[in-house]
């Protein structure tokens, strides 16, 4: 019993550990790249871009320019997945699990998890869902001509929400969204159409049902909807804290910042990590990741990585970056 005991919990731990992410993000004077969990370089600090798509080290979406092409690494497995396609935002990643992308002939989402395709009619630079009451829709931004973003040429399109997205409005020049009570619930959209010369915004519920014709004001809007309109978000007063570690604090069971921000593991009685010219570190993912930044005299980011306090994601307490970029001089 105690042998079928010991396989069983040893099955359990392996499954653990593979659940762990085989590679992490790290930056080099303005350029990402992937480290792997024993701190080797698995990609070289090339990319101009990353997305850690939802901070949850699972997908990383990289490119080296704004519209070059995207590549996406399964963190998990190291796979690179076959997407296709341009970045085009700072927010490619569209919701967990999608990508937004566009290829010269089409525009999609991409499902990480089933690796399907959701198609759009039109080529598209921007994806956003909006949500009216209890409806969704997908918006897109038509500014992509294949090759380039034309923002002087820009108009968005409408379509309804699903794996098979059908086009409901077009020629949309721009729109105004319409809160409800509570404010931040959107009941209705007042929309201007590029060819429409009368100045007026058609409007339109949560359904999308066309209803009449107003200027932006919301007693008149308020009487279309037959119901109180504002047309900005009453945001609450919030209280949100810094979420920086101050000098000289513990940020894991072994590991501190001295008073010159350098990282001790006191266990060891060693420096990790010379601070150099200047510091920046915060929490991510209640404490359990701390992100380490070292900027150069002029405050400019020279180095970028990671550190799991508690061994979740990757190895406990090991600054997830290749030692040869920390033995560099910063200037």
């Amino acid at each position: 019993m105690k042998k079928y005991l010991f396989f069983l919990l040893l099955a359990v731990s392996c499954m653990g550990i593979a659940q762990q992410t085989k590679i992490v993000p790290f930056q080099y004077k303005g350029q990402w790249g992937l480290v792997d969990s024993k701190r080797k370089e698995f990609l070289p600090p090339e990319y101009l871009i990353l997305e850690n798509v939802k901070n949850e080290f699972n997908y990383y979406i990289l490119a080296k320019d704004n519209g070059g092409e995207t590549k996406v690494y399964n963190a998990k497995t190291t796979e690179l997945l076959d997407i296709g396609g341009f970045y085009q935002s700072k927010k490619a990643w569209f919701g967990n699990p999608y990508l937004f992308t566009t290829t010269q002939q089409t525009s999609f989402l991409y499902n990480f998890d089933t690796k399907e395709k959701i198609v759009f009619d039109g080529l598209l630079s921007y994806m956003r869902v909006l949500q009216l009451e209890d409806q969704k829709y997908y918006v897109g931004k038509n500014s992509w001509d294949g090759k380039k973003e034309n923002r002087d040429n820009s108009t968005y399109t409408i379509y309804s929400y699903g794996n098979k997205p059908k086009m409901l409005m077009k020629n949309v020049d721009s729109f105004r969204e319409l809160y409800g009570d509570p404010h931040s619930i959107i009941v209705g959209l007042a929309v201007e159409f590029k060819n429409d010369k009368t100045r007026k915004y058609s409007v339109y519920n949560s359904n999308l049902e066309y209803i009449g014709k107003s200027y932006l004001d919301t007693q008149e809007l308020s009487k279309l909807l037959k119901q109180e309109i504002h047309l900005d978000i009453d945001y609450k007063e919030m209280k949100l804290g810094d979420g920086q570690y101050e000098i000289g604090q513990m940020i894991s069971e072994n590991l501190k910042f001295d008073t010159q921000g350098n990282l001790i593991d006191i266990r060891k009685k060693k420096i990790l990590i010379s601070a150099g010219l200047g510091i920046n570190y915060w929490k991510l993912d209640d404490a359990i990741i701390t992100g380490y930044k070292i900027m150069d005299n002029n405050w400019r980011m020279q180095i970028e990585f990671y550190i799991d306090t508690i061994g979740k994601y990757f190895p406990k307490e090991v600054p997830m970056i290749p030692a040869k970029y920390l033995r560099k001089k910063i200037k």
